[in-house]
């Protein structure tokens, strides 16, 4: 891997609150595999490589825990399920979605997903012919819905479940922004100056 560069803990608040994304894009460009930063005195680590990412999420998994306060807002939205859970109640979760994602199970959902496309498609053919405007957004984030609806659970939804389902993502997306963004520009107070764990018993990735 490239190495490593750190980040001061103020600049680094500061930019993250006035644009996150735009903070992250920074963090990628500077062409390491790790980048150290504080929030303030949140310790962080940014993974910037496959490579890196590799070794986190698959060769070295056990060492990593998920946790701090990014993690513990999204928890509190979004509830302890699959993506937000760790340990054993986690494996126990996996094991019970495995099946899902067996390579037969997901060839098996090409044909759907593909309907679900060419539904789309044709959609936005014929209202082209028309000059009418589509908000593809819109569209893509329902064709989303659909396939996994369809193809996890054998449902379909109304236009009123699916609408009701993505205003209530919306709703708990933005609040994760609002409540994380808001976070790092609370007074925490923290004796501890030590830069962030990034060997193999690694901190907050």
């Amino acid at each position: 891997m490239k190495g490593k560069k750190n980040i001061s803990a103020l600049g680094g608040a500061l930019a993250f609150r006035k644009d996150p994304i735009a903070f992250f894009k920074e963090l990628d460009s500077l062409g390491t595999d790790i980048v150290n930063f504080r929030l303030l005195t949140i310790p962080s680590t940014y993974v910037a490589s496959a490579e890196a990412a590799n070794h986190v999420l698959i060769t070295n998994y056990k060492n990593y825990e998920k946790g701090g306060i990014f993690f513990e807002t999204a928890q509190s939205i979004f509830g302890n399920g699959l993506v937000f859970s760790n340990g054993e109640f986690w494996a126990r979760q996996r094991r019970i979605m495995n099946p899902l994602f067996h390579r037969a199970a997901i060839q098996s959902y090409y044909k759907t997903m593909a309907e679900k496309c060419d539904d789309l498609v044709a959609f936005w053919q014929e209202n082209s012919l028309k000059n009418r405007v589509v908000d593809a957004h819109k569209d893509l984030n329902e064709l989303a819905l659909e396939v996994v609806t369809s193809v996890l659970f054998g449902a379909s939804l109304s236009q009123e479940e699916k609408q009701r389902l993505l205003q209530s993502m919306h709703h708990m997306l933005d609040e994760t922004q609002r409540r994380t963004k808001n976070g790092v520009s609370l007074p925490f107070l923290d004796t501890n100056s030590q830069q962030p764990p990034t060997g193999e018993n690694g901190g907050a990735v």
